[in-house]
């Protein structure tokens, strides 16, 4: 009888089978433990970048709570993770800023988060900024806003105003009787915002850190890069300086101060073209007596920047030229009587006969908003126009808004 010596072959092939399959499972098991491995490194990637920025942003805080004089290392804890912060100081502009590197740990993995140019906001950053006193602010058809507006107290709004940034107000509405339907919002509205005081524009720390203080009326002509200055009380009359002469205006600061009443009052006059960075904060008024423009038209590269700053008001006088241009960012802060305060206005625009635009190219922060003509075509149209320049770049030793900060870039730059 035959033997069957298949059965042998069948139990080498079922055996070879079992080794492969066997031999397959191990490596499906060993690819599932890599893949594990990985999307648990992935995890903890993703939460030590969760935990480096926590530590930019508590960063940012302890610069804000420290008055700006922050530690040079912060360490912490954020959840199941550590994070060890950098702090750089860096001057610019009269300000001071930080470069924050910011490195988050979970278990053994780490992400970094650079932060550059990390500085307080000042206030160029508004286009329009009303502190509301003594009531509403009324905005009409025609004016239009580049950038950020904000009032602390309720917006009437009517006809075909323009906001291309956002538009916040401390009123939980607009005001009564308020049209907005050919209003065009551009980033949209905030009703019930944070109000926001004007006490962080600190007229002594300007006069302190100012390159040159004068006394009493003074009289500023811009001339390229000259500044013809006349001052009684120095027996100056158009001395020249030289706007760009770092021995003389080390920081582009000018400050006017009051020595009493009458023409010894802090008040500056200006007028003219400036090519250069400059600011010019004032005791008293500051009165615009000319076209103030700049070498560059801002919109064609310019580095040209003006800030007028006056303790009271900003005036353009009854003697300006119709059309007037005027470049640059204004803030008019006195917060006491009303009844002499009026931001920045038009000297006698109630009896002025039309004088065409008034083309202010930059920004208006003021107390009380002021006027600059009449509907019934006294004075002069607005034509406004934010300088997007100063959101990043203000002009020189400008006053910061308090607790508000801003960075140049952000990246993730990990070890």
């Amino acid at each position: 009888m035959k033997t069957n010596n298949n059965s042998g072959v069948i139990l080498v092939a079922v055996v070879c089978f079992t080794a492969i399959t066997a031999i397959l499972a191990l490596g499906l098991l060993s690819e599932s433990g890599s893949q594990l491995k990985l999307a648990d490194r992935q995890v903890r990637l993703e939460q030590a970048f969760y935990v480096a920025e926590g530590g930019a942003e508590r960063a940012v805080s302890c610069i804000a709570n420290s008055g700006g004089n922050p530690p040079g290392v912060i360490t912490g804890a954020i959840g199941n993770g550590t994070y060890n912060v950098a702090i750089n100081q860096l001057g610019g502009g009269g300000q001071t800023w930080y470069t924050i590197a910011s490195t988050g740990e979970v278990s053994g993995v780490k992400k970094c988060v650079i932060m550059t140019g990390v500085r307080q906001q000042t206030w160029a950053r508004y286009a329009l900024f009303y502190s509301g006193a003594p009531g509403p602010i009324w905005i009409l058809g025609g004016e239009r806003f580049m950038g950020p507006v904000h009032a602390n107290c309720p917006i009437y709004l009517t006809g075909n105003p323009i906001f291309e940034a956002l538009v916040s107000t401390t009123a939980n509405n607009w005001g009564p009787g308020s049209n907005t339907n050919n209003v065009q919002f551009g980033q949209g509205w905030q009703f019930n915002a944070a109000s926001q005081s004007m006490a962080s524009v600190n007229f002594p720390a300007l006069r302190t850190n100012a390159s040159l203080v004068v006394t009493g009326l003074t009289d500023i002509s811009l001339a390229g890069t000259n500044l013809l200055i006349s001052n009684a009380r120095r027996g100056w009359n158009n001395v020249n300086y030289a706007a760009s002469n770092a021995g003389i205006l080390t920081n582009g600061l000018i400050y006017v101060v009051n020595a009493g009443t009458g023409t010894n009052r802090g008040t500056a006059s200006v007028g003219g073209t400036l090519d250069g960075r400059l600011s010019i904060a004032t005791d008293y008024d500051i009165y615009v007596t000319n076209h103030i423009t700049y070498a560059v038209h801002p919109t064609n590269g310019s580095d040209d920047a003006l800030g007028l700053i006056a303790q009271r008001d900003v005036v353009v006088r009854a003697n300006a030229p119709n059309n007037l241009s005027l470049f640059a960012h204004i803030i008019a802060a006195y917060p006491n009587n009303s009844s002499y305060s009026h931001g920045f206005y038009v000297q006698n625009y109630w009896s002025r006969p039309f004088s065409g635009n008034l083309n202010v190219y930059g920004g208006i922060v003021e107390f009380n908003r002021g006027a600059v003509g009449l509907t019934s075509g006294r004075g002069f149209l607005k034509n406004y126009a934010y300088d997007t320049r100063f959101a990043t770049d203000p002009p020189p030793m400008y006053p910061t808004v308090d607790n508000v900060y801003q960075w140049t870039s952000w990246r993730d730059k990990s070890p």
